[in-house]
């Protein structure tokens, strides 16, 4: 059996992002997606248990953004206003030009959601409808160049922090928010194994 033909692209970038992804969420805790890591050392290794990686979601959501904002450059006007904003929410028609919920009208067939460029390259779900379009772009994880000196760098300046409402702020009853705790991570040089 023939396989398909796919691309495949190796990269070196530098990243200085604050949340590098949201992949451990529990409750109120949002939390830096991490791995065992092990660095060459001349002639011994060291390992790394949870240095801070970039998720492929996290990459693949960041293609879909900048692909938009280049096809509308380029004059391109089949994508519906929450693509063009960056909003992750697909299966919705190319026509939705408002963003309050009102006027979010699903696609009604699969050939009508994947005329929004977003809805084509990076998949679909409308529940409602049975309708499930996956991906065409997978992306891998990108994790820190295997240098000493830079998955230090990546492991020390790891943070955490709460965020709370500020007092300031006027809210009505029930409107107050919660302590969310928010990790960040800030790496000098990443790449894609």
């Amino acid at each position: 059996m023939a396989y398909p033909p796919y691309v495949k692209v190796t990269g070196r970038f530098t990243v200085e992002v604050s949340a590098l992804t949201g992949s451990g969420n529990i409750g109120n805790y949002n939390q830096v997606a991490t791995a065992k890591i092990v660095v060459p050392n001349g002639s011994t290794y060291r390992v790394y248990d949870s240095v801070p990686i970039i998720t492929g979601n996290a990459l693949k959501h960041w293609h879909a953004v900048y692909l938009a904002q280049e096809y509308v450059k380029l004059k391109g006007s089949l994508l519906n206003i929450l693509c063009k904003h960056g909003v992750g929410l697909r299966g919705y028609k190319y026509t939705v030009n408002q963003m309050d919920s009102g006027s979010l009208a699903s696609a009604d067939s699969e050939q009508d959601a994947i005329i929004d460029l977003c809805n084509d390259l990076h998949g679909f779900l409308i529940p409602d409808k049975q309708l499930k379009r996956d991906s065409l772009i997978e992306v891998s994880h990108a994790i820190p160049v295997l240098a000493i000196d830079n998955v230090e760098n990546v492991v020390k300046f790891a943070v955490q922090h709460n965020r709370v409402v500020p007092k300031q702020v006027t809210k009505g009853e029930g409107e107050g928010m919660m302590v969310f705790k928010q990790e960040y991570v800030s790496g000098p040089l990443y790449a894609s194994p």
